[in-house]
């Protein structure tokens, strides 16, 4: 791309104005490429300088340009800026260096003959032919900031994703024909969206330049023609978001049409072909995934109306219940939590585990619960393709043992999904128990009896199968786990701290600890504390009120004294006070 600059002299330094021009990719780099050379000619430039800033023009397309790279400060002799400041026109009245090296080549020309080397130059006659020595007519352009609305929008259509200042007689033909040519869909919607739009029709010449390019972007122009409606809701939607978001709304828009199945092409009454289907890709991460990344997303499998490819509403759902510890979302938590690669698993793969599991899952027990999930992972599971670390393990290496896998997991499935699958206990359920009423927790665990329907003795069952093994070592696992679930109403932290501080908190603090046993000792605290005028004779020693045996008990029979003392003291009290006793 061509960058052409003037650098105005000032009257007072009586200096010639100079020009450079230069081609580079943008405009950052033609700028610093300017600075460059400026700085090579010793050129200082700005306030009490003698040139004024650098400034942009357009490109001019004449025979007297100067060298690339290169300062001149001829150029202006010839040539001028026009009214609007950026194109440049001739001075009239003056003739330019390329006519006058054409009159004197042709006084060494007789009969297309060069008369000093004796060259034949019958091709080149025609260059010489202008008798009147007028110079060679400069091509008209149009700035396109001075055109309608719809010549404007076509303009940087035909730009090929450059910005247009200006356009020649040519590109305007092109515009014109573009403008009159109705069977082109693409881009009549364009100029219609465009005019129908009250923020495009209001926009300067960058947007404009943009909001094609964007359209071309999500709309290609080899692809399947948009409606016009989807056109004008596109162009709203981009000139409502904010800067730095149209990028991401193109984005948006492109990945939406492109998973957008395509039509059903008919070719006979009962002949259906459908081609070209785009399969809707898989919901990718831009993280590696975490156990919490794990749980967001499986609340999000509860979400009703979600929509794989916008995730934004379900993240807002799945806030909420998590924040509300859902039980069935919290079962399904522990229950995936523990299984050792699920973090390897893709995003629609864990949101599916949810989405796709019957009722009976998410009620039932543990065991059931941990089966459909191995059993969907082993069917319907897909590795995630940017964060899955293959880890070496156990699992079956030949095809048979693969494929057994796969199948027993298959019938799982299946049992589950029909109701008949039997957990660990062989407990046999109807249909609609298992559906609808799902089992006790604490049943399940205590109930460790095997029930065997069939009545043949059980010395002619079959051992324990493998399976069963396992689904016995899960339900292990999962008892440990139980053991470490916080109370769903936890103590509060206060109350930990003092009771981490020896004091005596209810509910918290065992009762029947030794020393929270608290004894009546109000009547002997009553007394000692209504004698309080102190006696001429000490007391003997008493022993003490309250011993500890050997066993841990206390001993508190001290505390209980005779009838006869304590009336005998409360006689003495009241002769004390003046008061007469009482018969």
């Amino acid at each position: 791309m061509e960058f052409f600059y003037v650098v105005k002299a000032t009257q007072k330094s009586g200096k010639q104005d100079a020009t450079v021009w230069f081609t580079a990719k943008s405009e950052a780099r033609a700028n610093l490429m300017l600075d460059v050379v400026l700085e090579d000619a010793e050129i200082e430039t700005g306030r009490g300088k003698d040139y004024a800033r650098p400034i942009r023009t357009n490109f001019p397309v004449v025979n007297e340009l100067p060298p690339e790279g290169e300062i001149s400060f001829t150029f202006t002799n010839y040539y001028r800026l026009g009214e609007d400041g950026m194109t440049w026109e001739q001075i009239p009245g003056v003739t330019l260096p390329s006519s006058e090296a054409a009159a004197v080549a042709r006084q060494h020309i007789v009969d297309g003959v060069d008369t000093e080397t004796g060259e034949v130059l019958e091709d080149h006659s025609e260059n010489f032919e202008n008798k009147g020595n007028s110079p060679t007519p400069a091509p008209e352009l149009t700035v396109v900031a001075t055109m309608p609305l719809r010549h404007r929008v076509l303009a940087q259509y035909i730009g090929e994703g450059e910005y247009l200042y200006h356009v020649d007689a040519s590109q305007k033909k092109e515009i014109l024909r573009l403008e009159m040519d109705t069977d082109n869909s693409y881009v009549q919607n364009l100029i219609l969206a465009a005019e129908n739009v009250e923020p495009f029709k209001k926009a300067i010449e960058h947007d404009i330049h943009k909001a094609v390019n964007a359209y071309k972007q999500v709309f290609p122009v080899d692809g399947k023609v948009p409606e016009l409606c989807t056109t004008i809701k596109f162009f709203k939607e981009w000139f409502s978001a904010e800067h730095i978001n149209r990028g991401l709304l193109v984005k948006e828009w492109a990945e939406r049409l492109k998973n957008k199945p395509a039509p059903v092409k008919k070719t006979g009454p009962h002949k259906v072909i459908v081609d070209d289907v785009n399969k809707p890709e898989r919901p990718r991460r831009s993280e590696k995934p975490t156990h919490r990344t794990i749980n967001y997303e499986l609340a999000c499998g509860f979400c009703e109306e979600l929509d794989l490819n916008n995730l934004r509403p379900a993240m807002d759902f799945a806030k909420r219940i998590i924040a509300e510890d859902r039980e069935d979302w919290k079962r399904m938590s522990m229950t995936v939590g523990i299984i050792p690669d699920i973090k390897g698993y893709d995003r629609q793969t864990i949101i599916d585990l949810v989405r796709k599991a019957p009722k009976a899952v998410h009620n039932d027990n543990p065991d059931l619960r941990r089966t459909w999930c191995e059993s969907f992972l082993a069917v319907h599971g897909v590795r995630d393709p940017d964060w899955y670390e293959y880890v070496p393990d156990n699992t079956p290496t030949t095809h048979e043992e693969n494929a057994a896998r796969l199948r027993q997991a298959g019938k799982c499935l299946r049992d589950i999904e029909a109701g008949r699958f039997q957990c660990d206990e062989e407990k046999q359920q109807p249909t609609g128990e298992l559906a609808d009423e799902p089992a006790t927790p604490e049943a399940v665990e205590q109930d460790t009896t095997e029930h065997h329907p069939d009545p043949q003795p059980l010395e002619n069952e079959p051992p324990v199968s493998q399976t069963e093994a396992g689904y016995q070592k899960i339900r292990a696992e999962l008892h440990e786990a139980r053991k470490n679930i916080p109370p769903k109403n936890p103590v509060d932290v206060g109350k930990q701290l003092a009771a981490a501080r020896g004091e005596y908190v209810e509910g918290i603090s065992d009762p029947n600890d030794p020393k929270w046993v608290h004894n009546n000792y109000s009547a002997s605290n009553q007394g000692e504390k209504e004698e309080v005028v102190p006696e001429e004779k000490q007391p003997a020693a008493e022993p003490e009120a309250v011993t500890r045996n050997a066993d841990g008990t206390f001993d508190v029979s001290a505390l209980f004294s005779a009838p006869s003392n304590q009336t005998e003291k409360t006689e003495a009290r009241t002769e004390r006070d003046g008061e007469t006793p009482k018969e």
